[in-house]
């Protein structure tokens, strides 16, 4: 299309608007409210999600072994279980600061 073409184009659209300017402000002004409405209707639902991984093997113990004690993993994802769960960490959560 030739750019006069569109010109043309665009003044005709133009015009119409000009000649039917109540019912296009109204057309449009309808379907501002109803965005707005259904965005206010619009449920939010926020889903979160975490995963903890911890490995179950410990890889410094070869290197220390004879030289110093090696904490257990079992025992370190046991303290990692016990803090996730207290019942400070869990007040917070459902207080909403933790996010």
């Amino acid at each position: 299309m030739d750019f006069l073409f569109i010109l043309q184009l665009a003044r005709a659209g133009f015009r119409e608007l000009w000649l039917h300017r109540y019912a296009a402000l109204f057309g449009g002004f309808t379907i501002a409210v109803g965005i707005l409405i259904y965005g206010m209707l619009w449920q939010e639902k926020y889903t979160v999600s975490t995963s903890l991984y911890a490995d179950q093997q410990n890889i410094i113990a070869p290197l220390l072994q004879g030289q110093a004690q090696v904490t257990k993993v079992e025992d370190q994802l046991q303290v990692v279980r016990d803090l996730m769960l207290s019942n400070r960490i869990l007040e917070q959560i459902v207080k909403g600061e933790i996010i």
